[in-house]
């Protein structure tokens, strides 16, 4: 069950749709098309779904930026651990 659609139907059919307070990370090479199917979704989002979008954009290779968002997920599963033991 979802949340959100994006708002491009085959997408939306392969992955069912978007659950509230989830993050996407759009990779892709230089040309690839990226920043329309971006703006379509954030347009879909903002216009559709009547709710907010913040776009981030960098220069920094994906291959670092995934490393860092693994990082913080192990992170916060270490956290949600500890304060489970602490209960």
């Amino acid at each position: 069950m979802s949340d959100y659609t994006l708002g491009i139907k085959e997408l939306d059919d392969a992955i069912e749709g978007i659950k509230k307070g989830s993050n996407i990370m759009l990779i892709g090479p230089s040309m690839s098309g990226k920043e329309s199917i971006l703006y379509h979704i954030m347009y879909h989002g903002a216009a559709k779904n009547d709710d907010a979008v913040i776009n981030v954009t960098t220069h920094e290779p994906a291959a670092h930026i995934l490393g860092l968002w693994i990082a913080l997920q192990k992170s916060l599963e270490a956290l949600r651990l500890r304060m489970n033991l602490l209960k």
